[in-house]
């Protein structure tokens, strides 16, 4: 066979193979997208330490975007939402991304869980001009030093522990220490706890870190214990957090415990029992039950509806899917990756019903959203 009709052979094969994905709905004019849906992809710990959050914020997540499907998708294009497990191990993470990007041909990331798992994700989606869409971290180098192809939605990690620093100080307790874990999540609210305590006494704020993956608990409980802290803030996964609180109530040598919003799940909250009576959990969503906003408001109805109990992790999810929509609705109706980063980049701020997010040039802000709330009595969270 010439040359030629080699290269013929070729062009007809290509044609015909265009035409089969055309008759089936199926060409791909950009990577994850088609003419019947845009596909994305998650890495997330569904099992691990951040499990139960992870579950419970994905949930929150698929509520709209089911919502939205049922109304037709946008521009026609159904949502369709690919997880993988990486069980809160950033080398899966990034094993994980790369598969969703390289075989999966996912058109963004979404809804990823930990600093460090961030992180590792970033490294595979910054060569493919890929968007990152929501994680779940407050980690301050995502907000100060924004990459253009991230879009973050929550607070930072820092708001949160200056805001409990203070609730503190109104109480009269400031002989305080912080639980954290050796990972860049750790760093990030080690800074935030030096920065929030500065003017406390040297002597009265201490640091216990902890290993991320195999904590010592017996060991941080009682370094805990020796330094008698009038309250401690929990900066650890959900399982640490649980095994500290256990710890501590049964040494009865803080008076006060909280834990940051990596542990706003209803799961979390009802595994503690009677022990988490009292437990302070910062938040940085809207209040899932009550009809303040209309972001909860939303959750609920669509809760209610689907026949599950709505939680702040599940409006974590929630309002990471409303941002996700939106940048899909401003990428256009021959959406690319491209168009969708310059899309919610040339927003502004956004209203998401309560809640407010900031992007543009050189600008990742999210929302600065903090409140404080207790597990009460039944396991619930309560103002």
């Amino acid at each position: 066979m010439t040359g030629r009709n080699t290269a013929l052979r070729g062009a007809i094969v290509c044609a015909w193979l265009s035409g089969l994905l055309l008759a089936s709905g199926h060409t791909m004019a950009e990577p994850g997208v088609t003419d019947t849906k845009i596909i994305i992809g998650q890495t997330a710990g569904f099992t691990g330490p951040a499990g139960e959050q992870v579950q419970e914020m994905t949930q929150g997540a698929k509520l709209y975007l089911d919502a939205v499907n049922r109304g037709g998708g946008v521009n026609g294009r159904k949502i369709e939402l690919i997880s993988e497990d990486d069980a809160f191990d950033a080398a899966a993470s990034k094993k994980h991304a790369h598969a969703l990007l390289v075989d999966k041909q996912v058109f963004a990331l979404f809804l990823p869980r930990g600093t460090p798992n961030t992180e590792a994700i970033m490294t595979e989606a910054r060569p493919l001009g890929v968007p990152v869409v929501a994680p779940s971290t407050g980690a301050s180098t995502f907000f100060d030093q924004p990459d253009p192809l991230l879009f973050v939605v929550r607070a930072k990690y820092q708001a949160e522990i200056a805001e409990l620093v203070h609730y503190f100080d109104t109480l009269g307790l400031r002989r305080l220490a912080l639980v954290n874990v050796n990972d860049t999540f750790g760093k990030d609210t080690e800074i935030g706890f030096n920065n929030a305590t500065k003017k406390l006494p040297a002597d009265a704020h201490s640091i216990l870190t902890v290993d991320r993956l195999k904590p010592d608990i017996a060991k941080a409980a009682a370094d805990v214990g020796k330094f008698a802290p009038q309250a401690v803030i929990l900066a650890c996964p959900g399982t640490t957090a649980r095994a500290m609180i256990e710890a501590l109530n049964k040494q009865g040598t803080v008076t006060q415990i909280a834990a940051l919003s990596n542990n706003a799940g209803l799961a979390f909250a009802k595994s503690l029992g009677a022990l988490g009576r009292g437990v302070v959990v910062s938040q940085v969503m809207p209040s899932p039950v009550r009809s303040t906003s209309l972001l909860g408001r939303e959750l609920a109805s669509s809760a209610k509806a689907a026949g599950v109990t709505p939680s702040y992790a599940m409006m974590e999810g929630y309002a990471a899917a409303r941002v996700l929509v939106e940048g899909l609705k401003r990428a256009g109706r021959s959406p690319t990756r491209a168009s969708f980063v310059s899309g919610l980049e040339s927003a502004g701020t956004i209203d998401l019903g309560g809640l407010e997010v900031r992007y543009g040039p050189n600008l990742r802000k999210g929302s600065n959203y903090v409140e404080l709330t207790v597990i009460g009595p039944n396991g619930t969270f309560v103002k």
